[in-house]
């Protein structure tokens, strides 16, 4: 197949009457070819540069929601260690029941649960 292709493109000449003619013939199709070709290699051009600006654009709304994601979640741990060590606090003194320790972890739990199914 190679060998076609090989054959099917004629030897380029020096000789100026020769490309004349070759324009004469070929002239109008060869640069309507060049035209078209151009508008495609002109379109795709700008095709690529809308995708490339589309994928920033997408980069940085996802890279933005990460971080608002990191600080919300970060929060959270925080108001459940606050809430946790204030609950100590408040059981400092007394010793706590069983039931007492079963019941903080039950809402602790809760509170995680409920936390996960807003984020879901």
């Amino acid at each position: 197949m190679s060998d076609n292709k090989k054959s099917a493109k004629p030897p380029k000449t020096s000789d100026p009457k020769i490309d004349a003619i070759k324009d004469i013939i070929f002239g109008d199709t060869i640069s309507e070819i060049q035209e078209e070709f151009d508008q495609v290699k002109t379109s795709i051009r700008e095709h690529r540069q809308a995708l490339d600006e589309q994928m920033s654009q997408v980069r940085q709304e996802l890279e933005k929601t990460i971080q608002q994601l990191q600080q919300e979640t970060t929060q959270k741990l925080q108001d459940i260690k606050e809430d946790t060590l204030q609950r100590f606090g408040q059981m400092e003194g007394n010793v706590p029941s069983n039931a007492d320790l079963g019941k903080m972890f039950e809402d602790l739990g809760k509170r995680l649960q409920k936390g996960r199914n807003e984020n879901s």
